[in-house]
């Protein structure tokens, strides 16, 4: 399934806390832009040092390492003792 801006993604190599969002741009380059949000529901913005950089959102992230979810119903019920929600992300 090719990613699409308005999709919502997750990072699918941290198996535990991933980063997610709505992807905002998809780049000729095997990159995409990604509005991050929280599990409660906000959008945080960009996690990365911004250096300059925009600040709304997370720039160049690696396409290939996201896949696609279903849009999340939030607020995410966080485990309390491990912080983990990956399992609560469900994949398309």
């Amino acid at each position: 399934m090719s990613l699409k801006p308005g999709q919502w993604v997750m990072d699918s190599e941290d198996a535990q806390t991933p980063l997610f969002g709505k992807i905002k741009e998809v780049w000729p380059d095997g990159t995409i832009d990604v509005y991050v949000y929280s599990v409660h529901g906000e959008k945080i913005g960009r996690r990365s040092p911004p250096e300059g950089g925009p600040k709304s959102y997370e720039p160049c992230l690696t396409a290939s390492r996201f896949v696609a979810i279903q849009e999340p119903s939030f607020p995410l019920k966080v485990d309390r003792f491990t912080r983990q929600y990956a399992h609560l992300l469900k994949r398309i």
